[in-house]
C-alpha cells in the first residue's frame, strides 16, 4: 500500500480483505499514507527487486481473473502462476507434477483451443493462447 500511495496520481487503493482484523490493519496503514512516502533507499530496493523478478522472464499476470471463465475450462491464472513459480523457484519437477493434476482436472493449458476469447479481456495485454502453448510445451515434456 505504501508503494502505491507513493505515486501522487493514485487516489484510491483497493485491498482485498477477509477478516475484520485486516480491515483495522489496512485503516491504520492508510492513515499514514501520502505521496512520496518512500525513502530513496526503499525506492532503490524496490527497483532492484523489480529487476530481479524481470530477469526470471515470468509471465506478467496479475491474477485479476478478467480472462475467466475460459469457455474450455482452462484456469488461465493458475497455469500462469504454476509456470511462474516453476521459473522463480527453479522447480520444474514439482510444477510438472502439479500440471499433470491440472490436466486430470481439465484445467491445464493443454485444453486451450486458441479461441482468443480471453485476449480482449486481459488488462495486461498478454498473448494468452500463445503463452498457454508455451506452458503446455514446458510443463508436459520430460525436457528441462
Amino acid at each position: 500500500m505504501r508503494w502505491l500511495a507513493n505515486f501522487p496520481e493514485v487516489s484510491v487503493i483497493l485491498s482485498g480483505m477477509s477478516t475484520f482484523e485486516q480491515v483495522k490493519e489496512n485503516v491504520e496503514i492508510a492513515e499514514r499514507l501520502a505521496p512520496h512516502n518512500l525513502t530513496e533507499e526503499e525506492l532503490h530496493l524496490i527497483d532492484e527487486l523489480r529487476k530481479t523478478l524481470e530477469s526470471y522472464a515470468v509471465i506478467n499476470c496479475t491474477e485479476c481473473g478478467y480472462c475467466m471463465p475460459c469457455p474450455h475450462g482452462v484456469d488461465i491464472p493458475a497455469n500462469f502462476r504454476l509456470y511462474n513459480e516453476a521459473i522463480i523457484f527453479e522447480n520444474f519437477e514439482m510444477a510438472k507434477g502439479e500440471y499433470r493434476w491440472f490436466s486430470s482436472q481439465k484445467i491445464s493449458a493443454a485444453f486451450c483451443t486458441e479461441c482468443g476469447e480471453c485476449l480482449s479481456k486481459c488488462p495486461q495485454n498478454l498473448q494468452i493462447p500463445t503463452l498457454m502453448k508455451k506452458i503446455h510445451r514446458e510443463l508436459s515434456s520430460e525436457r528441462r
